[in-house]
């Protein structure tokens, strides 16, 4: 039975493309290297992905190819362009090429040094394993290079990763920009939770009802806006893996710093939420309507068995149970009943 082969081509960049590793380039190295064992390629396998170190052990094409290998007992060749071409990382290596041939019973083969195949000398297992570590240690470098132009990145105030909730790229990589009308309605829903009005469920369901949707058209869940209240991301922090974080991100940010402590806190139970009634920002909501809208409502006149008076805000506040009119009046101050508009009004008096 004529011996035959299969083959693997793989890239993992752009720039490799452009320093002669293309697929068509190791293609055509491949078909040398099978002409000269006088093993035709029965199959190729051709792949455009990153060889990333202890991700190889599954691999779905190297599988293939075992299973390949092994159904087609003509096989006695797996043949690619070269040791980094086909791995990076010295076990899973040594891994594939003992299983390929204790399983398979086919040899490794590379197209730049087809005599390796054949040469099962101390010196040709010393010159392999020179191409492997050089494989993996120029690997090690391009991960240590990428790591540390990414801190300097983050420290500078950019943000490699994907855009947030509310955010969008600009043509600046990793400088994010808001997203409007998200990023608007992302902000009023932070404010209601920091001003204490709303809980972080209710200030969810206030968001959601306005039409706010994430950048996959969904409504945001619970947790999830739980996470974004969290996130020091909208404080104009910028925070990667165990990376020293940038307190001055480039961004805009839609909260302050003391805010953000203060939302970590309400989302993490550790700042138990009291309602607030009565806003300081809008210190009328709620206590004052028009005259439109109650008569609307056909409301009578009320009697004083009506009006309860509570102290707060060192005054006390005097309001209608119809919730018509109320003002804040000061300790040494009365109020009395006006009746030159209706409906009711409470006057301050001297």
């Amino acid at each position: 039975m004529k011996a035959t082969s299969i083959a693997l081509c793989r890239v993992s960049t752009a720039k490799q493309r452009l320093e002669g590793n293309s697929l068509e380039a190791q293609e055509q190295r491949v078909y040398d290297a099978a002409a000269l064992l006088e093993a035709p390629i029965e199959k190729f396998w051709s792949l455009n992905i990153s060889s990333r170190k202890g991700k190889n052990f599954k691999r779905p094409d190297l599988l293939e190819m075992l299973a390949y290998a092994k159904k087609h007992k003509q096989v006695k060749f797996i043949i690619v362009d070269e040791a980094d071409r086909f791995m990076r990382s010295f076990e899973e290596f040594f891994y594939w090429k003992v299983l390929f041939r204790e399983e398979a019973g086919a040899r490794l083969v590379y197209a730049a040094k087809p005599e390796l195949a054949f040469k099962d000398d101390m010196y040709g297992l010393f010159e392999e394993m020179i191409d492997v570590f050089k494989a993996e240690a120029s690997n090690i470098e391009r991960i240590t290079k990428t790591t540390e132009k990414m801190k300097a990145r983050v420290a500078a105030g950019y943000y490699p990763g994907q855009p947030k909730q509310g955010y969008r790229r600009t043509l600046t990589p990793g400088l994010h920009e808001p997203r409007d009308p998200q990023w608007s309605m992302l902000k009023e829903a932070f404010d209601e939770v920091l001003s204490l009005v709303y809980t972080p469920s209710e200030a969810l369901k206030r968001l959601n009802a306005r039409g706010y949707k994430t950048t996959h058209g969904s409504d945001l869940d619970t947790e999830r806006f739980k996470t974004i209240l969290a996130d020091p991301y909208y404080a104009g922090i910028i925070k990667m893996s165990d990376w020293p974080e940038c307190k001055k991100g480039l961004h805009k940010a839609m909260i302050t710093h003391d805010q953000h402590e203060q939302l970590k806190e309400i989302v993490s139970g550790k700042k138990k939420f009291t309602r607030q009634q009565f806003n300081p920002e809008f210190r009328l909501s709620n206590l004052m309507e028009c005259t439109d809208c109650l008569k609307a409502r056909r409301p009578r006149i009320p009697a004083w068995s009506d009006i309860s008076i509570t102290m707060a805000n060192r005054g006390a506040v005097v309001r209608s149970t119809l919730s018509i009119v109320a003002v804040l009046a000061r300790p040494n101050r009365s109020a009395r009943y006006c009746m030159t508009d209706y409906p009711m009004y409470f006057c301050l008096s001297k």
